[in-house]
């Protein structure tokens, strides 16, 4: 796509940054390919390893110096043992706590002479670099958060997770209580003053204020999902990430065909399924649809459950979601992501993290069905994967969806955005409502 920016202006520079963690990298990628693409330039501070990646996009790399990513501190927290006389809550918790705002302080301090040296106009980072907002704000730039469906928002400026888990509804009444736990479970106090910086200000705790811009929040989704939940301005719903890594060392694959009916099945992207995917497919094989199953991460893989039972270890959803029926998923943002994209029905099964609110949400706007992990027995899944197939409605508030998102990409209301604020400094306010 040619720039769309005003002719009489030069192409803007952007520093974004991200952590690895796949479904939080690809839609900053996602986004530094639709800068690009209007001929912007776009530095992108991450992991050394992602180079290849980051040129995909159109950008170019900085690789970290000295900061850890949230990968490999990951990686690093369960060989950071207490004392055996120390209880892990509180103090496993602590310890966390200031690795990351320690790594986060880091962030800062190798952006800010690059966002300098380098002239950039805007930042945009993935919600987790918070240290990317730190840099911005010395350096007086103006910045940009970016996240999934989870971080949006309410008009109380609580994640959207207090409105919809039933678990944290009681605490989304009084939003100054949960606003106070979350000030006092993670101050930004202290990271703040070593980067002499001012404490943040207002009842707003302060880890929200730092992870979601004040200026304008990106949220990689459609604003359906929220159903009537009040949001808060300054959000824009953009649509789910597209971008694709190309992958490395492999031929191009012809596409897989997929028959009239089918059902896709991919339950897990990662090892511990807790044996979703063995429970799906037999639930489903005596239906007798076709059926296309991705195990990927999958350990209890079966056999022998008839020929319309295709498994595959990994399949592009871009090549078999436009022709597909169904899709019986875990609810990984990704995987709920695409089917949106491609208008298809969705039976969410949740196993943890941000999955069983994707479920929830998915379920509220009437885009799919959601079965609990411990109500997921072969009858159940069998009985609700059969009132999925038979409900046009939500087949038709999936066509929507999917012929509004198309919109939203085709139009980069995200870079569009993004322009305005680099060029500008501020964003129009009405952005969330053209979006929605």
């Amino acid at each position: 796509m040619t720039s769309t920016t005003d002719a009489s202006r030069k192409p803007a520079t952007f520093l974004l940054t991200s952590t690895t963690a796949p479904g939080h990298f690809l839609r900053v990628l996602d986004l530094a390919q639709q800068l690009t693409s209007r001929g912007h330039r776009v530095l992108f501070k991450a992991k050394a390893n992602m180079a290849a990646e980051v040129k995909a996009a159109g950008a170019e790399h900085l690789p970290y110096e000295h900061m850890l990513d949230i990968q490999d501190l990951g990686t690093l927290f369960p060989h950071a043992s207490l004392p055996a006389w120390m209880p892990t809550i509180p103090f496993g918790f602590a310890h966390v706590r200031r690795l990351v705002l320690a790594n986060n302080v880091q962030l800062a301090m190798e952006l800010e002479p690059v966002l300098r040296r380098e002239q950039v106009d805007c930042v945009v980072y993935d919600f987790f670099e918070v240290g990317a907002a730190w840099a911005a704000e010395r350096a007086g730039i103006p910045f940009v958060s970016a996240g999934n469906m989870g971080t949006t928002l309410t008009r109380d400026e609580l994640p959207l997770m207090f409105s919809v888990l039933p678990k944290l509804r009681h605490v989304n009444r009084i939003p100054a209580l949960a606003h106070g736990l979350l000030g006092q479970l993670f101050s930004l106090r202290e990271p703040r003053e070593k980067l002499g910086l001012p404490p943040y200000k207002g009842r707003t705790a302060e880890m929200i204020q730092g992870m979601i811009s004040p200026r304008l929040h990106i949220i990689m989704s459609h604003q359906g999902l929220a159903g009537d939940i009040p949001l808060r301005d300054r959000q824009l719903f953009v649509g789910p990430t597209t971008f694709n890594v190309p992958a490395k060392g492999q031929q191009p694959r012809e596409a897989p065909r997929v028959a009239p009916g089918t059902v896709v099945i991919s339950t897990t992207t990662t090892p511990g399924d807790k044996g979703l995917f063995r429970r799906v497919l037999e639930a489903v094989a005596p239906m007798n649809v076709p059926v296309l199953a991705t195990s990927a991460g999958a350990q209890d893989v079966p056999s022998g459950l008839g020929s319309h039972i295709r498994i595959e270890r990994y399949v592009p959803h871009d090549d078999v979601f436009p022709q597909a029926q169904a899709l019986v998923t875990h609810g990984g943002w990704g995987t709920v992501g695409r089917a949106l994209t491609y208008g298809l029905p969705m039976l969410v099964i949740p196993l943890f993290g941000d999955q069983p609110l994707n479920a929830q949400l998915v379920e509220r706007a009437g885009l799919g069905r959601y079965l609990p992990l411990d109500k997921a027995t072969p009858e159940t899944i069998r009985a609700e994967l059969q009132a999925l197939l038979a409900d046009e409605g939500i087949r038709n508030r999936m066509r929507k969806i999917s012929a509004d998102i198309k919109q939203l990409k085709s139009e980069q209301v995200a870079a569009q955005a993004l322009e305005k604020i680099a060029f500008e400094g501020k964003v129009d306010t009405k952005v969330r409502a053209t979006a929605a």
